[in-house]
């Protein structure tokens, strides 16, 4: 199974989980710190904001994530902003295509299988 490295961290890897939020079903996508082999929580990229979207769409959590992180990301071809945002509360969410294959690639549903 694939991992990736971003720059703030260059000695942790880390992957996708992904599932779908109960109450609208739109695409849930967290990522997973793995530091000497174990696997823990790092954050959830994306929000649900009770909008019903396509499954390859997901406002990104830009209030709890770290730039560098989402900017790296985007540079990858795991997210493409969309030029769409919406607010919440104080913050303005980005909406995003999402590169379900690619993310699939690097963890997607199967790592929760392995611990």
């Amino acid at each position: 199974m694939k991992t990736f490295k971003i720059p703030n961290y260059p000695n942790l890897e880390f992957m996708f989980n992904t599932n779908t939020y109960a109450n609208n079903k739109n695409t849930y996508v967290g990522i997973t710190c793995i530091e000497n082999g174990i696997p823990e929580p790092y954050s959830d990229l994306t929000v649900n904001l009770c909008i019903k979207l396509e499954s390859n769409q997901a406002f990104i959590d830009i209030n709890n994530n770290e730039r560098p992180l989402i900017k790296y990301l985007a540079d990858n071809g795991f997210i493409y902003y969309m030029g769409i945002d919406c607010p919440s509360g104080f913050v303005m969410y980005p909406l995003f295509e999402l590169n379900i294959e690619k993310i699939n690639e690097y963890g997607g549903k199967i790592w929760l299988a392995l611990l």
